[in-house]
This record gives C-alpha cells, sequence and structure tokens, in this order.
C-alpha cells in the first residue's frame, strides 16, 4: 500500500529537520544550539507552507467561481437553504437577513427551523436534513448554513451554478480552513456549510450520517453522566470525544466522505468556508464582536435593513 499524501508531507518535513540536526551536530554545535535552530527552522517552515497554502486556495478559489459563472444548467435549480439557533448573541439576525435575501433574490426557499434541542447544538442540522428529506422536500438541493456564515460574496452567483460544475456530486462541502498541515494536505470538510443534492445518493448519505450519532457518548445540560464529564462545565453539551472528531457531526462526515469518491466535491476553502471567502464567509472561531461588526457591515454594504 503506497504513502498518503500526507504520510508523505510529515516525511519530506521530519526528513529536513534531521538533515538540519545531522549538520549541526557535526559541525559541533551544542544541543541547545541544534534544538532551537531546529525549532526556529520549523516555525519558519511551517508559515512558508501556510502562506502558499492560502495564495493555493485564493487562486483555486477564484477559478472554481469564474467556472461556476459561465456554468449552464438544463434549467434552473430550486434550492432550500436552512438554518437552526434559538438563542441570538448579536449576529445571528444579520446572518439571517443576508441569507434570506440571497435566497429571494434567486427564487430559492428559506427556512429558518427551530428546536430539535434533544440532540447536541452540532448534530442538529443532520436530524433537521434528514426530516426534510423524509418529509419529501421538492428542491433539487438542500443547503445548510451556520449562524455565522452568509452569503457575502458573489451574491450574484446562483449557488446551483455552483454545484452544476459538479454534476457527478451529490455532496458539495468547503474545505475545513483549520491551518493545520493535516488540513492543508488532505480534503477534510467543514460542516458549516454544506449542501446535498435531492437524489437517492444524497438522502441515503444522510440517513447514513444520523445514524452515526451516538447519544451514549453525550450528556445534555445539567445530566448527571459518566464518570468522563464530571469535570465538564455541566451547563453544556458534553462528550468524551475530541473535537471534531467521529463523535461530532463533521467528524462522521468526513469519514463518510471518504467512502463516496467522486459523489463528493470540496470546495477550496475561500469558496464556502472561511472567514474572507469570495462567496459565503464563515466566521468560525471568531469572537461575538468580530461577527457582530463583521455581517453589520456586509448587511450595510448588500443595502439590507436589520431592526
Amino acid at each position: 500500500m503506497g504513502l498518503s499524501k500526507e504520510q508523505t508531507y510529515e516525511i519530506f518535513f521530519m526528513f529536513l529537520l534531521a538533515v538540519l540536526i545531522f549538520t549541526y551536530i557535526k559541525r559541533g554545535l551544542s544541543c541547545a544550539t541544534v534544538v532551537v535552530t531546529g525549532f526556529l527552522a520549523a516555525v519558519v517552515l511551517r508559515k512558508m507552507a501556510s502562506l502558499c497554502h492560502d495564495a493555493n486556495q485564493i487562486y483555486r478559489s477564484n477559478k472554481i467561481l469564474e467556472k461556476a459563472r459561465v456554468s449552464t444548467e438544463v434549467s434552473p435549480s430550486k434550492v432550500l437553504c436552512f438554518m437552526n439557533y434559538d438563542t441570538d448573541q448579536g449576529y445571528e439576525k444579520y446572518t439571517t437577513a443576508i441569507n434570506e435575501n440571497y435566497c429571494a433574490k434567486h427564487g430559492y426557499r428559506f427556512l429558518r427551523v427551530h428546536g430539535y434541542e434533544k440532540y447536541p447544538p452540532w448534530w442538529r442540522k443532520v436530524f433537521i436534513l434528514r426530516d426534510l428529506f423524509r418529509e419529501g422536500v421538492s428542491e433539487d438541493y438542500v443547503m445548510w448554513l451556520d449562524s455565522d456564515a452568509a452569503f457575502t460574496g458573489g451574491t450574484d452567483l446562483p449557488v446551483s451554478k455552483l454545484f452544476a460544475i459538479n454534476p457527478r456530486a451529490f455532496f458539495f462541502v468547503g474545505k475545513d480552513p483549520t491551518g493545520t498541515l493535516r488540513s492543508m494536505i488532505t480534503d477534510l470538510g467543514n460542516a458549516g456549510v454544506f449542501a446535498v443534492r435531492n437524489d437517492e445518493r444524497g438522502r441515503s448519505f444522510v440517513e447514513t450520517w444520523a445514524r452515526l450519532y451516538d447519544p451514549k457518548r453525550w450528556c445534555p445540560p445539567g445530566a448527571d453522566c459518566p464518570v468522563w464529564s464530571r469535570n465538564m462545565d455541566k451547563r453544556k453539551w458534553r462528550t468524551d470525544g475530541p473535537w471534531a472528531g467521529t463523535t461530532y457531526e463533521q467528524g462522521a462526515m468526513n469519514e463518510l466522505m471518504k467512502m463516496a469518491g467522486e459523489g463528493v466535491a470540496v470546495y477550496p476553502e475561500h469558496v464556502l468556508s472561511h472567514r474572507n471567502a469570495k462567496y459565503i464567509g464563515h466566521l468560525m472561531g471568531m469572537g461575538t464582536g468580530i461577527r457582530v461588526r463583521h455581517f453589520a457591515e456586509v448587511c450595510k454594504r448588500l443595502g439590507i435593513q436589520v431592526s
């Protein structure tokens, strides 16, 4: 079995570091000098890799959006966009207004779905989507947007034209922009913004995704849970799994994506899943104040009145 791209990059960086250390030891330098120099070299290499990665993602994003603008659809596709949140931290009213405005402009349906509190917040989107498909929605695509994500960029581009450039795909998602080496060299998706084609493959994908939720690995707010949860904040949902691992919807999604092959379209970060995205801005991990100012400015730029 051959090495994965991730393993190849890791071996390459380890080799460079080993060569550097060997060279310094051979020159008779102290261990402290070798360690400090090696650390600084690793930091510089990491920064260079990050800059090159960002430049590549911006270039690829521009190419993808250019291709989408000139793509043709046999007939205009119908899209349902939905969001789910029950507490307003100040920025949700702006993202909701932006997304509603975008959907109205392109004749799409927009829903803000309430409830589903029996599931952890990260998993609610999956069960809402599953139920929408079970109810028999008529749209060609169903699209989810986190409460900190909105059509901040290319508002003149129908999102269905973006999907049209990947006719074999049934699941559409943005690359996860975590900035880690792993995220740079793999196509891990970010579950903050995604869309599913309303066909047998897409509906089956969502059903399988929902079945991967394990309630035994989660503890609801205020509940008396297993030993692993005792040192956690009881006011929140708790799990013994790592962030974005398979106990979360994003980790489970990425595991399913590995088996879907060409049925999955992973777009560059600056299309769907980056705070400075050219199309859909997603301010994951940003503070509430930053989100409020950013989306309020977008509403002002787009001429959207928000009370």
